[in-house]
């Protein structure tokens, strides 16, 4: 284990999703009720009624060419449409009816024209997905916003075969789900995209030839990487099924070492914890601005518009942190605005990581993070003036 016991737990190494259980006072690990991916007997797949299933319908072209596929396109067409008008006019909302289109579209022997034998994939598993998308989009746990940013992300993946396609859509599923809520689920989240960033590095670097000949290997290459990578670290993380993906023994070690060794800094809790703070500075900064700008019903105090922008990160990050780690002083002007740097944010972060036991490491272990924001004094909003620094 690279990444042992003095930084993530074993809690956070184990296949559960990290959520808090009781939102949004409290940070506890808990299992999203259907798993990490797929579903449980209690909550079934929301497709279950119109997708594709091979003991009803038999082979794929049977099922493009009965009834049902008529009434399995229109489902179809129509969740995807709910995830465009989630995107309001961004480039993906295009990608996703071209997407849709895709996969609706069959010859009279009922062959999909561009996925051919791999079409089932999108008719079974890929409706459930995106029907359980819909479902996440719908129930409005997480910002709009957040929502929006994840589907244009997803909508970039969807152009290739069904197996990457497939892995999209579960993956977006997941990151969507009830077991990324709050900062345990975040946590979990960012981990996850460093090790699929580093994948993506060492991929470029080291197949930069073989790509150049084959562009579309590229996704199922970091597919194949990314678990490679997760078990040699210690996470018992499952990762979205990719029929494409090459088997362990395709990497070399040398490629494996390079990216391992890129993980032990990049993976770190310290490095994690800190792009996430950056993240929720940007987004809180952005929040304060757009509180400032004149209109109707603007509140006027500071403590009220803080309240307003914090209130907008908790789904995603929890509790706020104090206010000494979001607000600073203007020398020139005494009046206080946001802060210009995440130490506060980040000690907030460390400290509740560490009580949801997701982190491991004591004080000593956090001890530059500390000594960042320990000249910072604690503010009180009764004693502020209202208003935000220039």
């Amino acid at each position: 284990m690279l990444i042992g016991p003095h930084s993530f737990s074993s809690k956070f190494l184990s296949e559960i999703d990290t959520a808090d259980a009781s939102p949004p006072t409290s940070l506890q690990a808990g299992p999203d009720e259907r798993g990490v991916f797929g579903s449980s007997s209690v909550d079934p797949p929301p497709a279950s009624g119109w997708g594709y299933d091979p003991a009803r319908h038999g082979n794929p072209e049977a099922f493009a060419t009965s009834p049902d596929f008529r009434h399995f396109a229109t489902q179809f067409g129509d969740h995807l449409w709910v995830l465009c008008t989630e995107l309001a006019g961004r480039p993906g909302a295009r990608q996703l009816m071209m997407f849709g289109e895709r996969v609706t579209t069959v010859d009279p022997a009922g062959t999909n024209p561009a996925y051919g034998a791999t079409a089932h994939l999108l008719y079974r598993g890929g409706a459930e997905a995106l029907a359980r998308i819909v479902q996440h989009v719908r129930q409005g746990q997480l910002p709009r916003e957040t929502c929006a940013t994840a589907l244009e992300e997803l909508a970039t993946q969807l152009d290739d075969c069904a197996p990457g396609a497939l892995s999209a859509l579960v993956t977006t599923e997941s990151r969507l789900g009830s077991g990324r809520l709050h900062l345990g689920g975040s946590f979990r989240t960012f981990t996850e995209r460093v090790v699929e960033q580093v994948a993506i590095e060492v991929i470029d670097q080291h197949y930069a030839q073989e790509l150049q000949n084959a562009p579309g290997s590229h996704r199922h290459l970091v597919a194949g990487l990314q678990p490679v990578l997760l078990r040699k670290m210690g996470f018992a993380w499952r990762t979205a099924p990719d029929e494409f993906a090459p088997d362990a023994s395709r990497f070399p070690p040398s490629l494996i070492t390079d990216a391992l060794n890129r993980l032990l800094v990049q993976c770190h809790p310290d490095a994690v914890v800190r792009l996430m703070a950056e993240q929720y500075l940007s987004r809180f900064q952005e929040a304060m601005r757009q509180e400032d700008m004149p209109g109707p019903g603007t509140p006027k105090g500071l403590g009220e518009r803080v309240q307003r922008c914090t209130a907008t990160l908790m789904a995603e990050f929890g509790d706020p942190p104090p206010l000494e780690a979001l607000l600073q002083e203007c020398a020139s002007t005494g009046v206080y605005g946001p802060r210009s740097d995440t130490a506060g944010i980040e000690r907030h972060f460390v400290d509740r990581l560490g009580e949801a036991g997701l982190i491991r490491g004591g004080p000593v272990s956090w001890s530059r993070i500390r000594a960042r924001h320990a000249a910072v004094r604690p503010l009180d909003l009764r004693l502020m003036t209202a208003g935000s620094a220039p």
